[in-house]
């Protein structure tokens, strides 16, 4: 009887990493994303916790809404510069509170392809002011020019894309004016 006792603890021990093996085989590419961003996240500075490691970050400079000291955060100086704000200002009206973001995400239909959706984001407002948008993301879509009008999906368009590019898009208010933003989307190989 002591000898099924332990041929049962044998055979549950088996199953446990038979059963670890299968969720790792079923997932592989999830994990090996995560791993990726891990990864990227630690080539980038910013830090993360794995269990009981930690992993380097970078240094917080300086919290929304506080007064900031100046001084030196490792290679990082700070300094005061009340004239920039009129800058960020002046930068914000010109856009109406729009700005151009974007989301990427790995595309599980072909391997070393992510889908990327740009769109706008309204600070302060619902982009009540925007009639159009026209995003342009260069010759990697044959100089195509993907204009959207669907205010409630944020204006997005969604693409399938490798490697990086500059997305532009130019945006149409209702007042008759224009203004073009962009950004510069990188994408590191998925391995």
């Amino acid at each position: 009887m002591e000898d099924a006792g332990k041929l049962l603890e044998g055979i549950a021990s088996l199953g446990w990493i038979g059963l670890i093996a299968v969720i790792v085989y079923v997932w592989r590419s999830e994990l090996r994303t995560v791993l990726a961003a891990a990864a990227d996240r630690a080539r980038a500075g910013t830090g993360f916790e794995l269990g009981p490691f930690k992993f380097a970050s970078l240094d917080v400079v300086g919290f929304v809404g506080q007064p900031v000291e100046e001084r030196q955060a490792g290679k990082t100086t700070i300094t005061s510069d009340p004239e920039r704000q009129k800058e960020i200002l002046q930068q914000q009206k010109d856009c109406h509170f729009a700005f151009l973001t974007h989301y990427v995400y790995p595309r599980r239909s072909a391997l070393d392809s992510y889908g990327v959706a740009l769109y706008l984001t309204g600070h302060f407002n619902a982009l009540e002011h925007v009639d159009r948008v026209e995003h342009f993301l260069g010759v990697g879509w044959d100089d195509a020019v993907f204009e959207s009008t669907d205010r409630s999906k944020q204006f997005a368009v969604k693409v399938g894309a490798v490697g990086s590019f500059l997305a532009m898009a130019r945006i149409h208010f209702y007042d008759g004016r224009q203004t073009t933003l962009s950004r510069f989307i990188e994408l590191k190989p998925l391995q």
